[in-house]
């Protein structure tokens, strides 16, 4: 019989930890949650494009606890960065891949709609570029794409609630991070072996996050792509944050690098006080066993006791014989 749902323990790990695997979920039509994150950053882009006094407000720098601009903790992580024509047409080709299927099927059916909407998209998108959004429409397009993209896979497992939650968390420890950083370290704007700068706002900590998520949820599912596990594609997205670190910028490769950490303390769980008391706890008493075991001596060796142990018993057999 089935244990009453109010009386059923909690699931270990962390509050976000529950979810079940498998590609199924990949769709193209986008989560509530995951619109209403693509919506607040094209909303603070256009903002921070078209109001420079409204600049120190929205992201982070060095100056955002100085000036106590601390709004810009909680809007740096949804403005978009801005992207070249290279990034979006990556974008296509990843996109292409995952929905091979449905592109094939628009190609035999419905070859000059799909044809006439990609021309149509690339010219308005073109013009955002040029007039509306200047320099800001392909990242926009980009960002926001990769957002939605993963925001729904997850969202589709957990819900809009926790998505939401979690991205505002990811967001709020990785933009404070920042802006303690750069106050206290203002040298690392820039790349530790380069002389590039990567602006610290941008959607990179929490789509990697979104993405770590992923590929948890996934585990040891393999990618038809790649032949890899899923779970091995964390490594990647450290291998991206790493070369920001190195040749972008240190303190946005940092934040990024933060907000993997982060996604997988909350989902083990690892993020609670008491876990980590009580694995120190483990630890001392397996080094306590140890030391115990190491003063234990051991006369005549094992082979001593191995015929010591085969004497005892065949004498056990010899008795139980005669009785």
């Amino acid at each position: 019989m089935a244990r009453p749902a109010s009386r059923r323990r909690p699931a270990p790990g962390g509050p976000f930890d529950r979810f079940a695997g498998g590609f199924e979920h990949l769709s193209l039509t986008p989560g509530r949650g995951a619109l209403i994150l693509a919506a607040v950053m094209a909303g603070l882009t256009a903002l921070h494009t078209w109001v420079p006094a409204a600049r120190s407000w929205l992201a982070v720098g060095p100056n955002t606890l100085s000036d106590l601009q601390l709004t810009a903790i909680a809007t740096n992580g949804l403005i978009a960065r801005p992207a070249s024509a290279i990034g979006l047409l990556i974008l296509v080709a990843v996109a292409g891949l995952l929905f091979a299927d449905r592109v094939r099927h628009w190609w035999h059916h419905d070859r000059v709609r799909l044809i006439g909407g990609a021309a149509v998209g690339l010219l308005v998108l073109m013009f955002l570029q040029a007039y509306v959004l200047p320099g800001r429409a392909y990242g926009l397009v980009v960002g926001g794409a990769w957002l939605v993209f993963v925001g729904t896979a997850v969202e589709r497992r957990w819900g809009m609630r926790r998505l939401l939650i979690f991205c505002v968390t990811i967001m709020l420890a990785t933009n404070l991070l920042g802006a303690c950083l750069s106050w206290l370290w203002p040298g690392g704007l820039g790349a530790l072996l380069t002389d590039g700068m990567l602006p610290l706002f941008g959607e990179n900590p929490v789509t990697h996050a979104l993405m770590a998520v992923w590929c948890f949820m996934n585990a040891r599912r393999r990618m038809a792509l790649l032949r890899v596990e899923a779970r091995a594609l964390v490594w990647v997205l450290v291998a991206f944050d790493a070369l920001d670190l190195l040749f972008g910028g240190a303190i946005a490769g940092l934040m990024g690098l933060s907000a993997i950490g982060l996604t997988w303390l909350l989902i083990t769980g690892n993020h609670r006080p008491g876990v980590v008391i009580d694995k120190l706890r483990l630890w001392r008493i397996e080094r306590r066993v140890e030391r115990r075991r190491a003063g234990i001596r051991v006369v005549g060796g094992r082979d001593h006791l191995h015929r010591g142990a085969c004497r005892f018993a065949w004498r056990g057999r010899s008795v139980s014989g005669t009785t």
